[in-house]
């Protein structure tokens, strides 16, 4: 038993299961990062947006009915 736990600590063959584990937690903090950035300036963005709910028309290029 004990010489299988040191085959597989010494084994430099191929990616192992923790090394994919590892880079996919990277990965996954870094879509976060980004997305939380991204989702803050989004939120920003349409929090500067304001309806006025004027409907005289005006500068909106629109046509009223009579």
């Amino acid at each position: 038993m004990k010489q299988l736990f040191v085959d597989f600590f010494l084994e430099e063959e191929g990616v192992t299961a923790v090394e994919y584990a590892l880079l996919a937690s990277a990965a996954a903090g870094a879509v976060t990062g980004i997305a939380s950035g991204f989702y803050t300036d989004l939120g920003t963005f349409f929090d500067g947006i304001t309806l006025s709910g004027d409907s005289s028309g005006s500068g909106s290029g629109g046509s009223q009915l009579p």
